[in-house]
């Protein structure tokens, strides 16, 4: 595991602490150290796994299983975009943006993450079409 994401780890946990401490990855502030913590906290994670594809596939079950997701929708495979990117199906009309799950990432503040692996505009749409649920809610 590269050591600075364990000094960082050490450096965000102990700043949680300090009223008005902040962070920024790539220049965008981050809205919570916590949420920097677990979203660092589970990268670490995945350095220490066999296969960071599984391991983030596992964790992403994991999270949609823990609050009831029936229908694991989400194209990305990321517990920390899950809800974001619900969000923004639950709220589609007939129009989705064509860069919702970049969106759903920067809305996660997990656009940073090197597994990260959002699917082409093309597997998307034949994710979309393939999927009765989605193809409801792109149909208006």
């Amino acid at each position: 595991m590269p050591p600075g994401v364990y000094f960082a780890l050490e450096l965000i946990g102990a700043a949680i602490h300090l009223e008005g401490a902040w962070a920024s990855v790539n220049a965008k502030p981050i809205s919570s150290l916590t949420k920097l913590w677990q979203r660092l906290d589970c990268y670490r994670g995945s350095l220490k796994a066999r296969a960071s594809t599984r391991y983030c596939d596992e964790k992403s079950a994991l999270f949609s299983s823990l609050v009831g997701c029936d229908h694991h929708l989400c194209l990305v495979h990321c517990q920390f975009i899950c809800t974001p990117c619900m969000s923004m199906e639950r709220e589609a009309t007939t129009a989705i943006p064509t860069n919702r799950l970049e969106m759903a990432a920067e809305m996660a503040e997990i656009d940073w993450c090197p597994n990260l692996r959002l699917p082409s505009n093309e597997e998307e749409r034949f994710d979309i079409s393939s999927n009765p649920v989605m193809r409801n809610l792109t149909s208006g």
